[in-house]
């Protein structure tokens, strides 16, 4: 069997929406036991990664108690610890202690927010590619002959990180090379993270967060228009043929991610010339 997929996420109001629960409630055998097929591989990675049950168990139950406060909310009506403890079916005195902490943010590690905006940008301004997708390899410091070199461009994203830092780091990583004709050639087509466990488990949850949080808005009947996500199942296919599927559907993917890239890249541009309102 072999499957693709693909979900385009637009930009949203980060304040927390109001969930209307429905008088005629799904049924919540049919629920669990999808529930159990989308958590197995999530308990696989935390056994693998020591994480206890309790400790599991408490991170579920604090998460039940903040996504009702944020977004099972009444009209004209604050929460109230009662409330809360009914609809979740936690103990009112957990709420209150629960409610009572604060929320962790989840923060972007830095290496991996800073790498991604320069391979990004090497990829999508005009001032370091040949053409769109296809980066132009870079003197270490831009010339005349040779137009705007790496410390340009990571000039161009950040000041707070010296240039050779990121060299050093990109040329360990075996994200950049140099050559024999002196020039830094880029080697990656979309920054990944290579080895370095906090900005892989950072890219976990938060592609896998988008594509629950796409799911679950999709068969929760929302009056807007559905998310873009579609599958191909096919059984009884040999390995040739699945490694084939597989190869073609990758590259399909770089396509259309280059081609997103490059125009997300313009539109931020152009977003960042119009004047701001007072």
């Amino acid at each position: 069997r072999t499957c693709g997929r693909m979900w385009i996420k637009f930009p949203h109001n980060r304040e927390p929406r109001r969930t209307v629960m429905s008088k005629d409630l799904v049924n919540t055998e049919a629920v669990l036991k999808q529930l159990a097929v989308v958590l197995r591989p999530i308990i696989r990675l935390a056994i693998r990664r020591g994480v206890s049950f309790p400790a599991f168990s408490e991170l579920l139950k604090a998460l039940y108690v903040q996504v009702a406060d944020q977004e099972f909310t009444l009209a004209d009506k604050s929460q109230t610890d009662s409330r809360l403890s009914v609809i979740t079916g936690v103990h009112r005195k957990e709420v209150k202690r629960l409610r009572g902490e604060p929320a962790e943010d989840v923060l972007i590690p830095r290496s991996a927010s800073v790498s991604s905006l320069l391979i990004s940008r090497w990829l999508t301004d005009p001032d370091f590619f040949i053409t769109a997708g296809t980066p132009r390899a870079l003197m270490r410091t831009g010339s005349l002959e040779h137009g705007l070199g790496f410390d340009e461009l990571v000039e161009r994203v950040t000041k707070d990180v010296r240039p050779r830092a990121i060299l050093d780091e990109w040329i360990d990583r075996g994200i950049v090379e140099f050559r024999a004709d002196g020039l830094i050639h880029l080697l990656v087509d979309v920054y990944g993270p290579n080895g370095a466990e906090e900005e892989k488990l950072y890219y976990f949850g938060r592609n896998l967060r988008d594509h629950i949080q796409a799911s679950v808005s999709n068969i929760s009947n929302d009056e807007r228009e559905p998310f873009f996500e579609r599958a191909v199942h096919y059984d009884s296919l040999d390995e040739a043929s699945s490694r084939e599927l597989v190869e073609r559907s990758n590259a399909a993917a770089m396509t259309i991610l280059k081609e997103v890239n490059a125009a997300a890249r313009h539109a931020a541009d152009k977003a960042a010339e119009r004047p701001k309102e007072e």
